[in-house]
């Protein structure tokens, strides 16, 4: 399998990470659940209730970092420097679209979160470990200029040191 296709699989098949915020110096984990974006791999999506510490985190500080959590498989993706940003109320339905298709039950679960924001995180590299002994390979993903292949990343695999 090719690193974007190790990559995928993961993402699609570890429902949480754990998510890393850092404001004046306090760093703060907790664990969420995600949906990758459907075109742009270095995008995934969280949501929340307003009234969460870390909605006032992000505001703070936009710099996030996260790890998907092992399930089964010691496998899993990390990124240390995101960016977050909350979703635009125009740009719901989208990205609602997208939780769908990993969740079918999401409107519920929505429903009874009160009154959730949806939020960005955006990155442009990702290490991807699929083994514990071998290093971990990491790439990068940016878009391409050219409109039709932005969702084709360029892709550059290097092994990484744990």
């Amino acid at each position: 399998m090719s690193a974007i296709e190790e990559y995928t699989r993961i993402l699609n098949s570890q429902p949480y990470m754990a998510l890393a915020t850092s404001v004046e110096g306090v760093p703060n984990v907790r664990v969420v659940d995600y949906f990758p974006d459907l075109y742009q791999p270095n995008v995934l999506y969280i949501r929340t209730n307003q009234d969460k510490p870390k909605v006032t985190e992000f505001q703070k500080n936009p710099r996030v970092s996260f790890a998907t959590i092992i399930q089964g498989r010691y496998e899993y993706i990390r990124v240390q420097d995101a960016q977050i940003r909350r979703v635009e109320n125009h740009q719901t339905a989208g990205v609602k679209a997208t939780f769908l298709k990993k969740d079918p039950k999401f409107l519920e679960k929505m429903g009874k979160a009160g009154s959730p924001y949806l939020y960005a995180i955006t990155f442009s590299e990702a290490s991807v470990t699929v083994n514990p002994v071998d290093a971990a390979l990491k790439i990068l993903l940016t878009k391409k200029k050219n409109r039709r292949q932005l969702n084709e990343p360029r892709i550059m695999a290097t092994h990484l040191k744990n």
